[in-house]
């Protein structure tokens, strides 16, 4: 079953209904007017609305009475959110490029404390040289930090900066694709 009724459905559902005013509410575009054609052949008042529309059912037939601003909303959890707010792009942004997180410790004194772990998600985990992609990132980072200023090491903004450019730069290379990047540089700081 389409979960959309056919025409005789419509036109029998209209002989025992006997309704003064339809206002087709399911379905595509495309649905709700050929509905509403059908309500109208069989002399129903009939008004396909658009989101936002608001209408006036109190006559004889249903006027546009103003338009709402409106949009698509979900529910997240319990929390209803736009459609295009940060969190639904964040979530399309991932599920296309995947998401790789970067944890990098950094002593007292600034220097790197062992290497840079990488952690992919929604990502393949093997790259255009047969070869893991993380262990790749792993190598470069490893590289980036050992000559890495003690300027750029003491910065976190710019240690950012150069590690999302590397893993960007390693998976466009291997897999041909930008993910979106989280660093977490954690300092230790002396007591």
């Amino acid at each position: 079953v389409s979960g959309h009724a056919n025409r005789p459905d419509l036109e029998r559902m209209h002989d025992l209904v006997r309704p003064r005013i339809l206002i087709p509410m399911h379905g595509e575009h495309r649905h709700l007017r050929e509905h509403a054609k059908i309500a109208r052949a069989k002399g129903i008042a009939s008004e396909v609305a658009t989101n936002g529309m608001m209408l006036d059912l109190t006559g004889t037939k249903p006027k546009v009475a103003e338009y709402i601003e409106a949009g698509r909303t979900y529910l997240d959890g319990r929390v209803l959110i736009g459609a295009m707010d940060g969190v639904v792009r964040d979530r399309i942004r991932m599920a296309l490029n995947g998401h790789v997180l970067v944890t990098v410790i950094i002593d007292e004194d600034d220097t790197p404390l062992g290497d840079a772990w990488v952690e992919m998600m929604g990502l393949p985990e093997t790259g255009s040289r047969g070869a893991p992609v993380a262990d790749q990132i792993e190598e470069e980072l490893a590289e980036f930090l050992e000559r890495a200023s003690s300027k750029v090491i003491a910065n976190d903004d710019k240690i950012d900066d150069a590690i999302r450019r590397i893993v960007r730069q390693v998976t466009m290379e291997e897999i041909g694709k930008k993910p979106e990047v989280t660093i977490v540089v954690s300092r230790l700081m002396a007591e």
